[in-house]
């Protein structure tokens, strides 16, 4: 993921991340591109996905829509 402001490359996992160029923190909220709800996060085997209960589909990060707010 891209930093909303230097545009440098996002470190982190789940909600929490960090940038290294600037050094600003964020938590980024994943919504689903198509009906605009927050998806369900879904953890197996040490790996998390998400599904949207609305559109009943298994969605990535790259995929959905983000809202970046500064921690």
């Amino acid at each position: 993921m891209e930093c909303p402001d230097c545009k440098g490359t996002l470190k982190g996992g789940g909600n929490n991340y960090s940038c290294p160029s600037c050094g600003k923190k964020w938590k980024v909220d994943f919504i689903c591109e198509i009906c605009y709800n927050k998806p369900e996060t879904i953890e197996s085997c040490g790996s998390s996905g998400f599904f949207c209960k609305t559109c009943k589909q298994a969605k990535s990060r790259e995929a959905m829509d983000k809202t970046f707010t500064p921690v």
